[in-house]
């Protein structure tokens, strides 16, 4: 069976290590490397080409945090998921890193089976919102500007489907095979439906369906 590669990327080396050694036992992931510096991530990506990677907000001695080096290198979104793992439980930031191009977003509280579940929906799905998550989100989401919106009248049938399997987490391969369109169609109707509802990320997709009660 091939495992998931798994990239921590945390300056506290004894969080690090408690990660990797809480998910030793399990034998669909390899922890490939612990990257203490957020200068050394870029190239331990380059080198490892991890599946997901754990990513800290907050380093110490460095101007930049984990949220700038997202937004910084936009590029490592389509060869990585990021599942951002932090202190931090205000709903504003874990909104930030959404929408800076995280697929998920888990705080240190949590345990190792919510962590490796965590890790298996973002690498199944792309995308994850834990269910504590997704009501604050969603409101907080919908509160900039995006109360009125009305997807349905807004978009054409296709574009509908192609936002609702996008909410889900679908990638634009499995789009096109389950609404039996082409890829280059699937790009096309993404790009409407962003202009048209004014979103961008596959986590403002989700929040958006969630709010409208399209999925739960």
């Amino acid at each position: 069976m091939e495992k998931m590669k798994l990239i921590i990327a945390d300056d506290h080396p004894y969080i690090s290590k408690g990660v990797e050694n809480s998910l030793a036992e399990k034998n669909d992931i390899e922890v490939v490397a612990n990257v203490l510096k957020l200068e050394l991530l870029r190239d331990q990506i380059e080198s490892f080409a991890p599946d997901i990677v754990l990513l800290d907000i907050s380093f110490q001695n460095n101007k930049e945090n984990g949220l700038d080096f997202l937004k910084a290198n936009k590029d490592l979104l389509s060869q990585c998921k990021f599942i951002v793992f932090s202190q931090h439980d205000d709903v504003s930031v874990i909104k930030h890193a959404y929408l800076s191009g995280a697929s998920s977003y888990l705080t240190k509280t949590a345990g190792t089976g919510e962590l490796y579940h965590t890790i298996n929906k973002v690498f199944e799905e792309g995308t994850y919102i834990p269910e504590q998550l997704a009501v604050p989100l969603a409101n907080i989401f919908v509160k900039d500007n995006k109360e009125n919106i009305e997807v349905e009248s807004l978009l054409t049938e296709r574009e509908y489907k192609v936002f609702l399997l996008t909410a889900k987490g679908k990638n634009r391969n499995e789009i096109a095979d389950e609404a039996n369109i082409a890829l280059r169609t699937v790009a096309n109707d993404l790009a409407s439906c962003k202009a048209k509802l004014k979103i961008e990320r596959p986590a403002e997709f989700t929040m958006l369906a969630m709010r409208k009660g399209f999925i739960s």
